[in-house]
């Protein structure tokens, strides 16, 4: 009897292959659709293009000038547009800064005539460079003194210009007595008025040209 009924217990416990059958279809459908869908995001994604060509990488150019920091205490000799065009002259001085505590050098850019001191292919520059003085080789004489460890210093001389008030005599100061006359000094020069806004652009760019050729430092004198 007890054999009996153990033997019924385990027939009405163990599922019936009918209700698990459905039970398994429905587990195959799950890890089938599963794999389908790993399937396509392994398979059926867009593989990126990978270029077997290596990249050519162009190094930045040199730069055409190089620049020296100020010194402290900057200790500078004076050269006019005339010495630093006479080789035998500013190499004197050059000798000189080498042998003493002198670091650096103030070099006439545009002096008390308007002129300018080294040749330049600016339509604006051009037509004022001194046929007189100055030095062609200048871009080539300061790498020198940048060698050498000089400090190079251009002075422009801004609002006192002969040349221009010639040239512009609209820019140019007037005398209070005479508004159609150029005002000049005990010296005979003449000043542009500070107002004179096309004069501004001519002294922007001569300061470009001049430090893309090496000047370290650019003093502007007579603008008072």
């Amino acid at each position: 009897m007890i054999r009996s009924l153990a033997s019924n217990n385990k027939r009405h416990n163990k599922p019936s292959k009918r209700r698990m059958l459905p039970l398994f279809s429905s587990v195959f459908m799950v890890l089938a659709a599963l794999g389908g869908l790993y399937a396509y995001t392994s398979f059926a994604k867009p593989v990126p293009y990978v270029s077997t060509v290596s990249a050519v990488v162009e190094a930045d150019p040199p730069p055409r000038v190089t620049h020296l920091p100020t010194p402290e205490p900057l200790k500078a000799i004076y050269m006019s547009q005339c010495v630093v065009g006479t080789p035998s002259f500013r190499e004197k001085l050059v000798k000189l800064i080498e042998e003493t505590e002198l670091n650096g050098v103030v070099i006439d850019i545009k002096d008390y005539t308007g002129m300018i001191a080294f040749p330049s292919n600016n339509p604006l520059l051009a037509p004022t460079v001194s046929d007189k003085c100055g030095a062609r080789d200048m871009e080539e004489f300061i790498r020198t003194l940048h060698q050498k460890n000089i400090y190079v210093v251009g002075r422009i001389t801004v609002f006192q210009s002969p040349l221009h008030t010639t040239l512009h005599p609209e820019w140019a100061i007037k005398k209070k007595s005479n508004p159609e006359e150029v005002w000049k000094d005990y010296k005979g020069l003449s000043f542009i008025d500070v107002g004179a806004r096309p004069y501004w652009d001519y002294v922007v760019e001569l300061s470009k040209a001049s430090y893309e050729i090496g000047f370290d430092e650019l003093n502007y004198d007579y603008i008072r």
